[in-house]
């Protein structure tokens, strides 16, 4: 009853066969357990009859059951078979596509024979005919000249601008003051332009260079006395830049003054010697000019001092200053405390106790002490000197200097002592070009960086 189709009130549908079979069986199990147990009881004989009843249902059940698994075989078979047949035919379009392709080549062939044979036959019988002569071109198709100037220029205009965005984007220097105070967040008090105290053939130590002749002076005493006296472009900054240092602060200002800069090649032991100079320009003005850059030391050679003078290292190492690690370059205005001989160069000349003993020392024989040292980012002795001076000039080649570079070692030297005066931009003729007007007027001429 339960597989049998449903009525449309909802019920299952009855067969009257089944139902009529059914009702046989019940009656002949009646009968037979009537006439086997007609001794028993009637409760005995019921659940007999109920008994062989169940009997005969499970029999017909396990019969359903069998039906139902062979029709399932037979789909599970069909279902198996249709990858099979799913290739096949697709096989079979694949074969029917190229022979279409095959088929529509040849005619294509077929059509190209039959034009070429027409045509040959057609000249064989002299029915061409020309209808019209060729004309002769007046000027030249290819190639259209104005066409090509014009996608020349453009390309060249495209070409420019993406050199100009190129340049633009890997130039990391700064170039004017307006751009050191904007990302450097610093004041610039003095702009020099190219100052060289290098180059001249005239005077050579060692076979390691020259001594200085960037006035054509055949020495060095002679080059610091004409740069003492002779007015040019690069003194006239310089002198700016003092008056400039003067008035960064209050009271009389600065007597000891530090020149650094980020990275060596900016122009910071030049900027040092000839800010020294400019100082002594001022009345009664009695300046010392001290190389602590203890790594590369420099200023024995501009103002042609041997290199084993005594100086800084000597005289930290015997906690002794006198006269004797002096070299005296314009009596009674300028001298200078070289290096020292590099031989006896320790750790100790850079710690901070003996830098202070040292500049104290100094600081009550002169009234202006301009001390150069090493840069600031490589090793920490312009940080440690920093702290022993009053201002300090962070010196920058102009378009040079990389700007992250520049604010990096600008910020170290701020955190050892917030005392740095401001930025000198060296160089800037290379970019700002009135100075060369300038330089034309004072009839001055530099010789390199």
């Amino acid at each position: 009853i339960s597989s049998a189709p449903q009525q449309s009130g909802g019920t299952p549908a009855v067969d009257p066969q089944l139902v009529r079979t059914r009702q046989e069986a019940l009656q002949d199990i009646r009968a037979l357990v009537a006439t086997r147990f007609a001794g028993e009881s009637a409760e005995f004989r019921e659940a007999a009859e109920r008994y062989l009843l169940s009997e005969l249902d499970l029999a017909g059940a396990e019969a359903r059951r069998d039906g139902y698994e062979q029709i399932i075989g037979s789909f599970v078979a069909r279902i198996s078979s249709a990858p099979e047949r799913a290739n096949e035919m697709e096989k079979l379009q694949n074969e029917v596509t190229m022979n279409r392709e095959f088929y529509k080549t040849f005619l294509q062939q077929i059509a190209a024979a039959q034009i070429a044979s027409a045509f040959e036959a057609a000249q064989a019988g002299g029915r061409v005919v020309v209808l019209e002569p060729p004309a002769l071109p007046m000027k030249p198709y290819k190639p259209n000249r104005m066409a090509m100037i014009m996608l020349a220029g453009l390309g060249g205009i495209l070409a420019g601008v993406g050199l100009v965005i190129l340049l633009e984007t890997h130039d990391t220097g700064l170039h004017d003051p307006d751009e050191v105070k904007e990302y450097l967040q610093k004041e610039v008090i003095g702009s020099l332009p190219r100052l060289d105290v290098r180059g001249s053939p005239s005077f050579a130590q060692n076979g390691k260079g020259s001594w200085p002749d960037i006035l054509g002076v055949p020495s060095p005493v002679a080059w610091v006395r004409e740069a003492y006296s002779k007015e040019s472009p690069g003194m006239y900054e310089l002198r700016r830049l003092a008056f400039m240092l003067s008035r960064s602060g209050r009271g009389p200002g600065p007597r000891t003054v530090l020149v650094t800069s980020a990275r060596r090649g900016e122009g910071k032991s030049t900027v040092a010697a000839l800010f020294a100079i400019a100082l002594t320009r001022r009345a009664d003005a009695k300046v010392v000019l001290v190389d602590f850059d203890l790594r590369r030391p420099s200023l024995h050679r501009t103002f042609g001092v041997a290199n084993d003078h005594p100086g800084v290292i000597e005289a930290i190492r015997d906690r002794r200053f006198t006269a004797e690690h002096m070299v005296e370059v314009l009596p009674g205005r300028l001298s200078l405390v070289p290096c020292g001989d590099m031989k006896h160069f320790s750790s100790e000349s850079l710690e901070s106790e003996a830098v202070a003993w040292l500049l104290g020392q100094i600081r009550v024989q002169f009234t202006h002490v301009v001390v150069d040292s090493a840069p600031n980012v490589p090793v920490p002795d312009a940080m440690i000197l920093g702290r022993e001076v009053d201002k300090v000039l962070y010196v920058l080649r102009t378009g040079s200097t990389p700007r992250d570079l520049a604010r990096w070692g600008l910020n170290l030297q701020t955190k050892a002592k917030d005392n740095v005066a401001g930025v000198v931009l060296n160089d800037v003729e290379k970019v700002l070009s009135y100075y060369a007007g300038y330089r034309d007027y004072y009839a001055y001429e530099s010789h390199g960086g």
